[in-house]
């Protein structure tokens, strides 16, 4: 075999491995569980993608006695704001919800979190916890968290709303999500935050 066709070979081997792992990628995007989750009191949203907050401000409305983090929110962006974007009133249970304005990686939304969990406004709650982000990038946000709350039971509540550039973002964050996986999350550049 000459060298070339060594390359060639091994160049398709390596095409072939990239496009069966972003396949694998994609069933963990669309994933559905057959039972419905159980009602995990406490709840987080990961800001950064279009509906997240609003998905979780409906599920937080529907679930008395839950509490609610919404981490990665921008300093000068109030509940209020966010809670007319949902068209809700959160005002009888403000109290339960807390935003958190440090976050501007997924890495700092897992850091966000588990403080939030380890405070004594959040320690009262079970070893469940139901996280909100966008399809495509609950199997990051998972993974990360899964490595920070080992005895937390994560349940999945992908928020549904369309993504522009749907394609796109989902390469990209297969190629996040590989970054985290080799454990190198800490070259995931900051964002701006963004509700």
């Amino acid at each position: 075999m000459s060298r070339q066709h060594g390359a060639t070979v091994a160049g398709l081997a390596c095409l072939a491995a990239a496009l069966a792992g972003f396949g694998w990628f994609l069933r963990l995007v669309d994933r559905r569980d057959a039972a419905p989750p159980p009602a995990c009191r406490a709840i987080v949203a990961l800001t950064g993608g279009a509906g997240r907050i609003e998905a979780a401000l409906r599920l937080f409305a529907a679930r008395p006695g839950a509490s609610l983090l919404i981490s990665g929110v921008p300093a000068n962006v109030s509940l209020d704001t966010l809670a007319r974007r949902a068209q809700l009133d959160p005002a009888d249970r403000a109290g339960a919800i807390r935003l958190g304005h440090a976050a501007t990686t997924t890495r700092g939304n897992v850091a966000e979190i588990a403080a939030w969990l380890g405070a004594a406004g959040a320690s009262g709650h079970d070893t469940c916890l139901t996280v909100v982000t966008s399809d495509y990038h609950m199997p990051r946000a998972l993974l990360e968290l899964r490595r920070a709350l080992p005895g937390i039971d994560l349940v999945a509540a992908p928020s549904g709303a369309p993504e522009t550039h749907r394609w796109r973002r989902l390469l990209g964050e297969y190629g996040k999500f590989l970054i985290a996986a080799a454990g190198l999350s800490f070259l995931e550049p900051e964002r701006a935050g963004r509700p």
